[in-house]
Order: C-alpha cells, then structure tokens, then sequence
C-alpha cells in the first residue's frame, strides 16, 4: 500500500510511526492550501518581498527567485517559507486580481469555455424566471450589426398568439405595439394596464391604415383646389382634383413622345412642414378602345404643392382628364 494518497498526495499514518502529529499536520497544510482554492495572483514570477502564511500563487513564468523552476505551480507560504504544490488536471482556482476562475488543463492555467447553449434561464443585473427566461436590469441595452445589418425577429406560433412589444410604467401596461390575436399590425394604448384601446392598425392583406378608436380633427379647410385636414397629433391629409386639360395637346402617340397634358400646378390649402408624401391617380372616362391615361408626372412635390403635374397617353382625346392628389403630411 502506497504511503500517500492517490488525488492530493497527502501522506497516511503508518502503523508504529512516530509523532504521528507531524505527517497529520502536513496533509492538514495541504488541505487548507488547495481546498477552495483562491490565488492572489496568476501572473507574478517573482515572489513577493512579505507574505503573511497561507498567502497562495500560482507562480507565472518565467519564475526566478524562491519560484525559480516552480511555473504554473501553486506556492503557497508557511511557517517555514515557500512551499509547491502539483496542480492536477482540472483544479479551479479563483484569481483574485483578474476577477476569474481559472482551470488547469494539465498543461497550464487558462480561462475555461463555459457552455452557455441551451440555457434554462440569464438574469443579467436581475433574476430570470419560468416566464422571463432572459431578463435584463440596465440603463440600456445595445444590439448592434456585425458587419452589415441587424434585425430583431419576434416569432409566434400561429396566427391567434400574439408577438408584441408591451411598454410599463411602474409595472402596469400603457402601450403595445404588434400581433395580437391576428396578424395586423396594431398599436393600443391603455389607461389603466387592463383595457386597451386599439389607435391603429395595418391591415396584412393591403397595407391600409385605420383608426379603430377614430382620429381627432384640430381643423379641416378647404379651398379651390381640393380640402387640407389637420390632426390634433400634428398630421395633415390634403387632397386635391386638377383638370389636367384635353389628352392630344402635345406630342405624336409613340412611346418615346406620348401625347400629354400642358403642365398644372397643385396648391395646398396649407402649408406642410416639410414635404409631404403625395400619391396621383388618373381619371379618364374614354369611349370603348382608346387608350386611357397611363401615367403622371411632376417635378417635384413641395411644402406648398406640386409642380408641373403631366399626364401622358398613347392616343389622342377629347375628353377632359382629371387628376385625383392626396398627400399626407405634418402640419405642426
């Protein structure tokens, strides 16, 4: 039977020994040496000038002094000066300076890789629980590209589930925005946290917009050219009806130099902001085979109206086309 054990080396009785409290002390030093084992330092060769008995390193290379030849071991101090011990394979050792837990490979100390997939929960400054598998508790949070874009995905099971995100005060819900129920795309607000009322919603199938629980007009004014409504919230609609004149005004009926309208100008009845976003339509009411109007044009849509609006056809025409603009904007 070996006189040491197997793991730590630390040495048996033997039967008959004497001051058997000399070997008992020894493997009680090494116990208290490696046992949560806490280094003050990883990265030192040199040992310090004064340590206090039970001071721990792991000496780093290249050692010189008392450590000279001991790299990678622990030194521990005792009453009696240095002593080294053998790490074995797999001791971890907090490294207080670094703030880390180290892990011998058998080779020397490194950082260890802990697996981080597949997490039952992170709690990041907070607790995370069965609900909130990761939960997060800071001033911010950052998500940011790793060379080009970044998207955040917020995935559901089916249509009925909901994928959203819902915004507290005090823990109490005031505003979602997302998939609740379906797939519209819908923004609501709540007083109270427990009823919430829907202020918009986008429809999937053709991108309309409404207003479920109505919009507050602040002013609607109309004018010669067509109406301006002005919103509380600060969003203004103006639509106008331009008699764009008679279709065979200029041009040949090619395809390079269609017949088109002279220019027409389109005022707003109030100023926008800045630019708004305008959309045209074309209303041509021909007889049965002649070409109807197939496109406008401007120069540019401004704060005050539009510029050069044109219409464009392949044939010419007697009768009169009217052009239908909406524009939808900020007011204030």
């Amino acid at each position: 039977m070996s006189d040491r054990s197997p793991i730590l080396d630390l040495p048996y009785l033997q039967p008959a020994q004497a001051q058997k409290h000399v070997t008992h002390n020894s493997a009680l030093e090494m116990l208290d040496a490696v046992v949560q084992l806490s280094v003050e330092s990883r990265s030192a060769g040199t040992p310090p000038a004064a340590a206090d008995p039970g001071t721990r390193h792991i000496v780093g290379s290249p050692a010189s002094g008392a450590w000279a030849g001991q790299e990678d071991r622990l030194a521990v101090m005792s009453a009696s000066g240095w002593r080294f011990l053998a790490p074995r394979q797999g001791w971890l050792a907090h490294i207080r300076d670094e703030g880390v837990i180290s892990m011998f490979d058998g080779v020397t100390w490194t950082s260890p890789a802990f697996d981080l997939q597949d997490l039952p929960g992170l709690g990041v400054g907070t607790g995370s629980d069965s609900a909130n598998r990761l939960a997060v508790a800071s001033e911010a949070s950052l998500f940011t590209h790793a060379g080009a874009g970044h998207r955040m995905v917020v995935n559901k099971a089916a249509a009925s589930a909901t994928a959203s995100l819902l915004f507290q005060s005090d823990w109490s819900g005031r505003a979602e925005i997302g998939l609740a129920g379906d797939d519209a795309l819908r923004v609501k607000v709540s007083p109270d946290g427990g009823t919430f009322h829907t202020a918009l919603m986008a429809d999937p199938v053709d991108g309309r917009i409404s207003f479920p629980s109505g919009a507050e007009v602040s002013e609607t004014v109309t004018g010669t050219q067509g109406t301006a409504v002005k919103f509380a919230c600060g969003t203004m609609v103006a639509t106008a009806t331009v008699a764009m004149g008679r279709g065979n005004e200029f041009g040949t009926g090619t395809l390079a130099d269609m017949y088109r309208s002279p220019f027409r100008y389109v005022a707003w009845e109030v100023p926008f902001v800045t630019p708004p976003v305008a959309s045209f339509n074309v209303i041509c009411p021909e007889p049965s085979g002649a070409n109807k109007a197939i496109t406008l044009t401007c120069a540019a849509v401004t704060t005050v109206g539009v510029s050069e609006l044109q219409a464009f056809r392949t044939t010419p025409g007697t009768l009169d086309i009217t052009a239908h603009v909406i524009a939808q904007g900020r007011w204030a």
